[in-house]
Formats: structure tokens, sequence, C-alpha cells
């Protein structure tokens, strides 16, 4: 039997390795991976201030320390190179199929199911959970780290629980309490553990003892805690919205509505989408009665069930329900109505029932192995091409967006497609995105985006209007302030954008980029000694930042201090190596200081990068013949 049983999970494991093969191709997209890995200073050394920061603060309006703990050793490991992340990624998923599988057949074990019996069932449930498109969201997309690495932890967790029935209970379960408050840390979805342990034990007809309630309260201490911190998170970074919390009737019905379109997804996986908002679906009475009544219906089924001696049913129907209530909208979480990564935990308890029901199925049909291996064809060639197909979308921002947009055209997912395309410099693509997004809705984000892409075009005029448009309702948003300075800049409008700029060094006081773009407006207005001061403070707070050497190095050169500039732009050139205006300059302060063989190198290497550069063809002409 245990060969059986390494084989069956074997090929479970190595059909879901297959199906998300593909995603390993991937690269980031501009969706929350920027927060996560990106341009997080968190990850970027095993600092004693990144550790604190990462277990006492909050980021991407959620507390997720042990994920930012993952972030922080790949990035020692493999720097910012995407196919490690994915790697991760997929291999947590497998973990978590495996113990979806284990789980499963140790459930029904101890159950008293046929040992055979309980091994089909947990590898449809495996197979199932491993390769369904739903789990694409949480695996193809490197943010949602979190889902993975909670989903492998609380299905530990749960095993390792199940393991102390064949102790009978006779210690506390301290292994898999601890693999439970990991995933606590990794998620706050796994508060609901707790209730499992409970709807486990109903099925196994656990006595429910002092110790038992004892234990219980144990197991939800961690569970409340975790709760409160991620509810003052998310209030405080408009995660939850507490303002929505009391229309009550109108949260029930999308939370029916949600419960009921999930269900269906399992069903039938096609038209997924990373964003599916309230309007799209039109909640009508009819609609919410449908819904329901859908869910009533479960519920009597449940219930039935339970009276017959059936316990399995009720164990599924409520693992489902209970594990999803946390990301129902029965607590407002941001635009979404749904979304597919919130289904990983939730999935396993319809996969448990699918198992079920598929092995008995075979089992009452004579021919076991044969029916089981149909079928097990049968999920394969039915979800795994999707899934593969599925990875594909998650390539890239811009895949992404163009996907997500053709199920759910608006504002915000046309925003994010502009964003992706301004990453990629595509930027006519974008103005034409933003426009759509605009002629949605006329956001404030919109006009902010609206005013980059016009500035990334030279187009300062117009985007110097975007932005006083946005800056007319929110004049303390620094992107917004810094985009607009910079435009007046472009514009010649330089002590404008001095104000500016004192504004952004106001609002963000230890930011050395303000303070370099308010010196090169003083620069700009030959403020050389206010410029200087500036330019100085600086240099004390990040002495390596390119932008301020730059800045430093053309004050010198005004100053004609050619070889602290020329030591400025080295500087630069260390953490810019192809910087053609910093390039250029360099050629210029070595020609002023006679070193006509040195100056001829930077300046061959700007016009490389800029072929026909004029300043660079004019310093050139004026050395000597080497």
């Amino acid at each position: 039997m245990k060969r059986h049983t390494i084989l069956v999970l074997c090929a479970v494991l190595a059909v879901t390795a297959a199906a998300f093969w593909p995603s390993l191709r991937n690269g980031f997209t501009n969706w929350d991976d920027n927060e996560y890995v990106l341009e997080n200073p968190w990850i970027r050394g095993w600092s004693a201030d990144n550790l604190w920061a990462i277990w006492t603060q909050s980021r991407a309006a959620n507390y997720h320390p042990l994920v930012f703990m993952t972030h922080l050793a790949e990035h020692s490991l493999w720097g910012l190179r995407p196919a490690g992340y994915h790697a991760v990624n997929l291999l947590l998923h497998l973990a978590a199929t495996l113990f979806v599988f284990a789980f499963v057949k140790r459930l029904l074990t101890l159950g008293g199911s046929d040992p055979r019996f309980a091994l089909g069932a947990a590898g449809f449930a495996g197979l199932a959970f491993g390769i369904h498109p739903l789990r694409v969201e949480s695996v193809a997309w490197i943010a949602e780290r979190k889902d993975v690495l909670c989903g492998a932890l609380f299905m530990l967790a749960i095993w390792l629980y199940l393991g102390q029935a064949r102790r009978h209970w006779a210690r506390f379960p301290g292994a898999a309490f601890s693999v439970y408050i990991l995933a606590c840390l990794a998620k706050s979805m796994a508060v609901t553990w707790p209730v499992m342990t409970i709807l486990c034990d109903l099925y196994l007809k656990r006595p429910r003892t002092r110790r038992w309630w004892m234990e219980k309260t144990l197991f939800i201490a961690p569970a409340v805690l975790i709760a409160i911190v991620t509810w003052l998170v998310q209030s405080q970074k408009r995660g939850i919205q507490p303002e929505k919390l009391g229309r009550l009737w109108d949260n029930a019905q999308s939370a029916c509505h949600a419960a009921v379109f999930y269900l269906w997804k399992v069903v039938a996986p096609v038209n997924l989408s990373a964003f599916y908002s309230h309007p799209d679906w039109g909640i009508t009475p009819a609609k919410t009665a449908a819904a329901a009544a859908i869910l009533l219906l479960l519920a009597l089924l449940a219930a039935l069930a339970w009276r017959r001696g059936d316990r399995l049913l009720p164990l599924a129907v409520g693992w489902y329900l209970i594990t999803l209530l946390p990301v129902s909208s029965l607590v407002p979480l941001g635009f979404t109505f749904a979304a597919d990564r919130y289904l990983y935990l939730p999935a396993v308890g319809l996969f448990l029932l699918l198992g079920y029901g598929l092995t008995a199925a075979a089992f009452h049909s004579g021919r076991s192995r044969l029916v089981l291996a149909a079928w097990g064809a049968m999920l394969v060639a039915g979800l795994a091409p999707l899934t593969w197909a599925r990875c594909g979308v998650w390539q890239n921002g811009e895949t992404l967006w163009l996907d997500t947009v053709r199920t759910a055209p608006n504002h915000l997912t046309y925003r994010m497609l502009g964003m992706a395309q301004m990453d990629m410099g595509k930027l006519r693509e974008a103005e034409a995105s933003m426009r759509i997004s605009l002629a949605h809705s006329e956001t404030q984000y919109g006009r902010h985006y609206m005013g980059e892409v016009m500035r990334l075009q030279g187009r300062h005029q117009e985007a110097a209007e975007w932005y006083a448009r946005f800056l007319k309702e929110q004049d303390w948003y620094v992107p917004a302030l810094t985009g607009y300075g910079l435009s007046l800049m472009a514009l010649d409008r330089a002590p404008e954008a001095t104000d500016v700029f004192v504004r952004c060094a106001n609002r963000e006081p230890g930011s050395p980029v303000h303070l370099a773009n308010l010196g090169w407006s003083l620069l700009a207005q030959a403020r050389h000694d206010e410029a200087r001061e500036v330019l100085d403070a600086a240099l004390a707070l990040d002495p390596r930042d390119p932008m301020v050497n730059y800045n430093s190095g053309v004050l010198r050169m005004r100053q004609e201090n050619y070889r602290e500039a020329e030591t400025f732009y080295r500087r630069t050139l260390e953490k810019q190596p192809d910087n053609r205006y910093a390039l250029v300059n360099l050629g210029l302060t070595l020609r002023l200081q006679s070193r006509y063989n040195e100056a001829r190198a930077p300046l061959q290497r700007a016009l490389d990068l800029a072929p026909g550069d004029p300043v660079a063809l004019e310093e050139l002409a004026k050395l000597p013949a080497p």
C-alpha cells in the first residue's frame, strides 16, 4: 500500500509541476510585485533595521512578516531575477498539494474508510487542488507568495493535528500549533484554522472534554490577535473600508453572490480574470434570491447528511464557507468583488468532496481501477491545458492587464494596463490606455498617470496641466508634485519648480532625491550658494546617490572646480554607467584639465549610447589628435 501511495503522490506532483511550468519563464508584474520585491528596502540585506521593520511594520496594507523573510532570503541568493521567485512559489504550491493529499488520506483513514478508498480520494483531491486553473493567480503572481506559503503551512498544520488522533489526543499538538502560528504570519486567512480542527474533531467524533476546551481556547488566541492586527493595518491603509461595514444587507448580498460565483468557477474555470468588480455583476433581488437559495440548499443537504450519520458533507461544506469568510464581501475589501486567489484554501473542502464522490462512484462500479484511471485522465485533460495557458497571462504587467481589460474593462484595469506599458517604454500605447481609463472615469490617479505619460513623451505643457488638475484636489501627493516640478523645469519655469521641490522636501525630509531636484532648480537660476547648501545636505543623506552626485558635479563645473566635478561624475557613473550626460560632462572636465587621452573614452562611450550627440561630437572635435 505504501508503494501505491508514493506512486499516486508522485504522479499528482509531476502533473502539477508540468501544468505550472510556464510560470517559471514569467517576469514581474506591475501589480504589488514592486511593493513586495522590486522596491522593498526591507529585503535588501540581513541588517537589524530590515529585520526589525519586517517584524514590526506593515507593508502593502498587510502584516506578512514570514512572506518578507522568504523574499529577504531569495534576494540574498539571486537578487531580482524573477525565475527564482517563481520557482519558490511553485515549490510551495507543490508542498501545499502534497499536504492536501496527505490530509485527505489521513482524515478518511482515521474516519474508518478503506485504505485503498482513502488513497483514491486523496489522489483526486490533491490532483484537482494542484492543477485547477483557479490556482494560477496564487502561483504565477510573485506578490501572492502569501497564498502558497500560508496554504502549505495551513495544510501541514491540520495534517499534524490529525496525527494526534493516533495517540488518542493524549498530548497537546504542539507541532501543529507552532506551524499554525507560522501560517498566520504568512497570511491572516489562517485564522480559520481552529474552526477547521473543530470540524475534523466532529468528523472523527472526538469527545469534547475539558482538555478539548482548553486546547481550542489556546488555538483561538493567536487567531484573535492576528485578526486585530490585520483589521488595524487594513483599516489604516484602506484595505478594509469601514464606512461600508454598516451596509450589512448589501454586504450580505455580495457575500452570497461571491460564494456561488466561486462554486461556478470551480466547475467551469473559464473567463477567469485578475479583477472581478461589483458593477459587472449588477446585483438584483432575483439574483440574490437565487444565490441565497443555492447556499441554503447546500446547508440543508449538509444538515440532512449529518442526521443520517454522514459527516463528510458537513465537513466539506463547512470548510468551504468558513475559510471563505475572511475574504467574503461581508467585510468590504477594496474594489474587488471576488478573486481567484481567495479560493486557495476554501477549495480544499470542495476538492475533498470531489475526491470522495469520484472514488465512491468508481468503487461502486466494480471496476474501480479502470474508472479511477479514466477520471484521473479526464481531470488532467480538462484542467491542465487551461492552467498552462493561464500561466502565460501572468507573463508580465502588459499581458496581465490586456487579458483583464477583456473581461473587466473599467478605469482601474485600463490605468493599470497603461502603467505597465509605461514601464515597458510603450508610451503611445500607454497614452491610449490612459485616455480610455479617463473616459470610463476621470479619477485622481488617472490624471496623475496621464501627466506621467505626457512628461515621459516630452509633452511637458500637457503634462503640467494634468498635474495641476490633480494637485488642485490633492496638493500633498509627492509623486505628482515631483512630476509637476520636472515638467516645470523642462518648460524653463525654474522659480515655480523651486517652490514645488521645496514642498516635496518638506513632505519627505529624508529624501536625497527631492534635495537633488531642488538643487537643480536653484542651479538653473544661478543661485549657486543655495544650491551647494542643499546638495551638500543631500550628500550627507546619501553620498552615493547618482542624481545628487551629478548635480553636485554640474555645480563644481560652474565654479571651475574641475577636480571635484570629475569625482562627482565618476560617482554618478558607478551607479549609472550609461548616463550619457555624466559621460559627456566627465569628458568635458577632463579636457578642461588638459587630460585629453582620458577625455576621449567617456565621450566615445556617450556617442555609442546616442550616436550624433552634438555636445559629445563637439567635445571630441576639440581634442587634439592622438
